[in-house]
């Protein structure tokens, strides 16, 4: 019986197998004495072929250079090397007359019925050439579908403002009661009314309360975007897997935007392992051309009076555009307050701002619909402003203790630069480098933010004082 050849699972493509001319054994912990034939189908990857190929040449060198059997040995000499070189085991191979044409018949072979085996070198078959694991790889190259491709990337839309694109996974970060849901829903409503989003948009809320559902339900009746649940969700990650599943079966994909709110309800996101999976997922579904649009949470605590995104670092690496919210400003208006929320870009991929900020008004009686409403996009030169004054604000909160210690200095009269620090820091306990620059930090005229004003004196001695 002779052995039968291996086989070769291919790593690019489930069930499809090659036939491996080598017919040859899998190597064993790098040993050649253990690479030896067997009648098992063994799935070899690249390194394991490689080896074997390195082992053939290496057996043929040793059988040239006089390393094998004498002339007229014994063809089962167990001092034959593996593959024909010395120091192991030859492989059995069963002689078959009729598998040579120049033995018709028993002449010179083997007697009618006899069981004999006798060994030989494997390197004396011609392995036939067969395409290899390169080969392969090459069909599922990419450069055909160029034309096809950019004809998709000239398609791109924006789905929400300039912020999110059609056919991607974008990621909001922001902190409770920031607007996230809010904003995104006007931004999809906006594009849904101007004819730019076709698709059937998904709210898949499992982040709000039930008067909460009802007021979103009551906006997608109006503006053509329907509200998903928990009741249907129960199961979120398991729940929207199964979903791209029959999406991507059914071919409709590409018809789906989803709004995710919020993405800790779908997966851990301190788990790196399930995070992966997650966004493994997501792009099942964009690469086919659905749209996701994520809604996350951000740290608690701040890096550098910025918001930093919460868990693992997977779910930033994998999406395809992410922006971190942060409240910029708040002012009293009739009726409540006026906010601002500026998105700050982390990543992206495609034409998407660096930044975009967002006003609503926070109203005094919590009306929903009307903040939805409310909700505008700033001009560049407003939103710089609000940016200037929130600063301001911080800064001034920040050297609150030292502008009060100036200003009751300063009320009696003007003072000197070193008198003032001389008197502050005795008295306070201030630290000189940090006082003197609060001193010239708001020593400006009070319609740019100013809190004391400052002038030469003899010696150009700089002079502090307070306008009434």
């Amino acid at each position: 019986m002779q052995d039968q050849p291996k086989k070769i699972i291919s790593p690019f493509k489930e069930g499809a197998e090659e036939e491996n001319a080598l017919a040859a054994g899998k190597q064993n912990q790098g040993s050649r004495e253990n690479f030896v034939c067997d009648d098992n189908t063994t799935a070899y990857t690249p390194m394991d072929i490689y080896a074997a190929k390195e082992a053939m040449a290496m057996d043929a060198e040793n059988s040239n250079e006089g390393g094998g059997s004498e002339p007229g040995s014994s063809g089962s000499d167990s001092t034959a090397g593996s593959f024909g070189g010395p120091g192991g085991p030859r492989v059995p191979v069963d002689f078959d007359v009729a598998d040579d044409p120049d033995d018709s018949d028993d002449s010179g072979g083997r007697q009618a019925g006899d069981n004999h085996t006798e060994t030989r070198n494997t390197t004396s078959a011609t392995p036939e050439k067969r395409p290899s694991v390169l080969d392969e790889l090459r069909t599922y190259s990419l450069n055909e579908q160029v034309e096809d491709m950019l004809a998709r990337k000239r398609d791109a839309v924006f789905v929400a403002g300039r912020l999110a694109l059609a056919g991607q996974v974008t990621v909001f970060y922001a902190g409770p009661n920031t607007g996230k849901t809010l904003i995104t829903l006007h931004l999809l409503r906006e594009a849904i009314q101007s004819g730019a989003v076709t698709q059937r948009v998904f709210h898949i809320n499992l982040d709000d309360d039930f008067p909460g559902l009802i007021q979103k339900a009551e906006l997608g009746n109006r503006y053509g975007f329907d509200v998903i649940g928990s009741e249907v969700f129960k199961s979120p990650g398991e729940n929207f897997s199964k979903l791209v599943d029959m999406l991507i079966e059914e071919g409709v994909a590409a018809e789906a935007v989803f709004i995710l709110d919020t993405v800790k309800k779908f997966v851990n996101v301190m788990d790196k392992r399930d995070s992966t999976a997650f966004m493994t997922t997501c792009r099942r579904l964009t690469e086919r051309g659905g749209t996701i649009i994520a809604l996350a949470h951000v740290n608690k605590n701040r890096h550098d009076g910025v918001s930093v995104p919460a868990g693992t670092s997977d779910l930033l690496d994998d999406c395809d555009c992410a922006y971190v919210l942060d409240i910029v400003g708040e002012e009293k208006v009739p009726g409540g307050i006026l906010r601002s929320v500026v998105f700050t870009n982390n990543k992206c991929r495609g034409p998407s701002v660096p930044s975009a900020t967002y006003s609503y008004v926070k109203h005094d009686e919590g009306d929903y619909v009307q903040m939805f409403e409310s909700v505008t996009l700033l001009k560049p030169d407003e939103a710089d402003r609000i940016r200037e004054e929130n600063a301001r604000k911080a800064a001034q909160a920040a050297d609150q203790t030292m502008i009060y210690a100036v200003t009751d200095l300063l009320s009696a009269g003007e003072l000197n630069q070193g008198d003032i620090i001389a008197t502050l820091t005795q008295s306070h306990g201030f630290s000189r480098r940090k006082l003197t620059e609060c001193l010239r930090r708001w020593s400006r005229p009070p319609g740019e933010g100013g809190l004391w004003q400052v002038r030469s004196g003899d010696h150009n001695r700089r002079l502090y004082y307070v306008t009434a």
